[in-house]
């Protein structure tokens, strides 16, 4: 006879086999920036504008852990010396430091507001010299407003900064009405996509582009099978095409940075 569990160890199993791996899910379609770190190479330029109205497309960078904590050591250095007048707007928490959100949990969002122009990323991208991995990272994203004012018009390029936030959060699925080349700058994160059908039907909660009942690691969600996944790590830049649902899951301590259109 089977052993009978105690009624909270069968809750927590269940819990546990109810939750989705990244495995599980189909990978978005994937190629390499091509053979210089941080630049995109001819034909990666060609299959980012032949995807922008069709599916996501993530281009990775294929950066080494050496350069990758080189890139970390120079943000830091940009953190450490930044002054204290220099303040930007958080997540509920009024105006801070760079220093004071990288080691505290919370989040900056620069230039969602149309009176809101610093950009403290872009500052430490502009500013640094030409042979850094900042000065890299600037090359890539005028790059990418260059790809995107051949046929569109830029919308807005702000910036995300994480310090020691909850590990592993999602936010809520929902879509965006423009469509987004996503730059990881440091720390990782996970997004993942489904296509504009998938949930037109799924019950609507907060505002009309989101689904806060739409969980994609959950095996009650509906059209667990709509979804795909791609693993940024830093370097990597996802196409999201206008329309597409996603619900991203960032690591503790990341940058990104962003090209709005």
């Amino acid at each position: 006879m089977l052993p009978v569990l105690p009624l909270d160890a069968y809750r927590l199993t269940r819990s546990k086999d109810t939750r989705r791996t990244v495995d599980e899910f189909a990978p978005v379609r994937t190629i390499t920036q091509g053979p210089a770190p941080l630049r995109l190479s001819r034909s990666a330029v060609r299959d980012v504008s032949m995807s922008i109205e069709r599916e996501p497309l993530l281009l990775k960078a294929q950066l080494t852990p050496e350069q990758v904590g080189a890139i970390a050591a120079e943000w830091d250095a940009f953190v450490d010396s930044g002054p204290d007048s220099a303040t930007y707007q958080t997540n509920g928490n009024g105006m801070q430091t760079l220093r004071k959100v990288w080691t505290s949990n919370m989040r900056v969002e620069t230039q969602l507001r149309d009176d809101d122009t610093s950009n403290p990323v872009l500052e430490w991208m502009a500013g640094a010299p030409p042979s850094s991995f900042a000065a890299q990272f600037y090359r890539l994203q005028g790059q990418l407003v260059e790809l995107v004012e051949r046929d569109h018009e830029v919308l807005k390029t702000p910036s995300f900064v994480n310090g020691f936030t909850q590990p592993g959060g999602g936010g809520v699925t929902h879509y965006d009405e423009y469509t987004n080349l996503a730059t990881v700058v440091l720390g990782s994160k996970t997004f993942f996509v489904a296509p504009p059908p998938a949930f037109i039907d799924a019950e609507a909660h907060g505002q009309a582009n989101e689904r806060l009942g739409v969980d994609p690691l959950s095996r009650d969600s509906p059209s667990p099978d709509a979804w795909r996944v791609a693993v940024m790590e830093p370097g990597d830049v996802l196409l999201l095409p206008t329309g597409w649902w996603h619900y991203v899951k960032s690591e503790q301590r990341s940058v990104m940075t962003n090209v709005w259109f």
